[in-house]
C-alpha cells in the first residue's frame, strides 16, 4: 500500500476538520483527455500550446488513479470511498448527487442538459489565437476537438486508465465502490465476467469526451 502524501494529506486534515465523513465521491478521467483540456484551456487564454518536454512530461506521469484513491482511503479510512467516471458522469448531475448522497431519485436531467464548461473544440480555438493575434498552429485533432499528444503518448496514458479501470472493476481492493454508469439500475448491475481492460466500447467512448 501506498504512502500518503499530497491530495491524501489534505483529505486527512479536512477530515481531522470536520469530523466523520461518511462518503467521498472522486470523479475520474482518462489521463490523455485530462491533460488535453487542460492544456485547451491554457491555449483558449493566451498561454502557448505544450512543447514537445511538456507532452512527454505528461506522457510520463506515474501517478494512477489507483494510487489517488489508495491515498484516499487511507487518509480517511472510516469513509466509505465512491469512485464515478467523469467520461459516463459530465452531462448528469442528477446522477452524480446521487453518488454523493445516496438519493435513490434525484430530479432527473436530460442527456447533455447540464453539461457545462467544456475545453474548447478546434474551431473555437482557432477563434481565440486569432484574436489574441497568434497564428493558429493547431494541426491535430480528434473527433473535432484539438489533441496535442502525439499517437503513442495518448496511447501510454489510456492504458494507465484502462489498467485503473480494471483495478475498480475488480473491486479495488475492498477500498472503494465504483459506479460505472449513471442508469441506477445500470450500475446495479456486475461487471460483465472476463472484462477485459482496454476494450473497444470504453475506447469510443474516451474518444467521444470532450
Amino acid at each position: 500500500m501506498c504512502a500518503i502524501s499530497g491530495g491524501g494529506l489534505r483529505l486527512a486534515r479536512l477530515g481531522e476538520a470536520l469530523g466523520p465523513v461518511r462518503r467521498v465521491v472522486i470523479a475520474i478521467r482518462a489521463q490523455d483527455r485530462y491533460w488535453t483540456s487542460l492544456a485547451a484551456y491554457l491555449v483558449d487564454r493566451g498561454a502557448p500550446a505544450p512543447d514537445a518536454a511538456a507532452l512527454a512530461a505528461m506522457a510520463a506521469a506515474r501517478r494512477t488513479w489507483r494510487e489517488v484513491v489508495t491515498e484516499a482511503a487511507m487518509a480517511l479510512p472510516e469513509t466509505e470511498i465512491v469512485v464515478i467516471p467523469f467520461e459516463r458522469f459530465a452531462d448528469r448531475p442528477d446522477a452524480t448527487l446521487a453518488a454523493l448522497t445516496g438519493w435513490s431519485a434525484p430530479p432527473r436531467a436530460a442527456a447533455g442538459q447540464f453539461w457545462v464548461n467544456r475545453s474548447p473544440d478546434m474551431a473555437a480555438l482557432e477563434d481565440a489565437l486569432e484574436a489574441l493575434g497568434v497564428a493558429p498552429q493547431l494541426r491535430r485533432s480528434r473527433g473535432g476537438r484539438w489533441d496535442p499528444l502525439p499517437g503513442d503518448m495518448a496511447a501510454r496514458l489510456r492504458e494507465a486508465y484502462a489498467d485503473d479501470l480494471y483495478w475498480l472493476r475488480a473491486g479495488a481492493d475492498g477500498l472503494a465502490r465504483y459506479v460505472e454508469d449513471p442508469d441506477p439500475v445500470i450500475a446495479a448491475q456486475t461487471a460483465p465476467v472476463g472484462h477485459r481492460r482496454g476494450q473497444d466500447d470504453e475506447q469510443r467512448r474516451l474518444e467521444g469526451a470532450g
